[in-house]
């Protein structure tokens, strides 16, 4: 009784650790423009239409990002700058 009365707190432990996580969100600064650019290419763009820059600003948090091991040649760095 002991076990499974241990096993049933321990599921919702872990059950409450994950319904309670929340990803780190990007607090994005109120700008007039956004520029993105490539440091491998150094190309750039500017964003300066106040409705797309807030959409991009507004959803920010919700794009997906991934780590991905580094290939020399193949790997590109983008940035993303918010001008006020």
């Amino acid at each position: 009784m002991k076990k499974v009365t241990s096993f049933i707190i321990l599921f919702a432990f872990v059950l409450s650790l994950v319904a309670c996580y929340s990803p780190e969100k990007i607090s994005a600064p109120v700008s007039d423009k956004i520029v993105i650019s490539s440091e491998s290419t150094n190309a750039y763009i500017e964003i300066t239409d106040t409705k797309i820059v807030q959409q991009i600003t507004d959803h920010i948090n919700y794009f997906e990002y991934q780590k991905l091991r580094s290939i020399a040649d193949k790997s590109v760095v983008y940035t993303v700058e918010w001008l006020g």
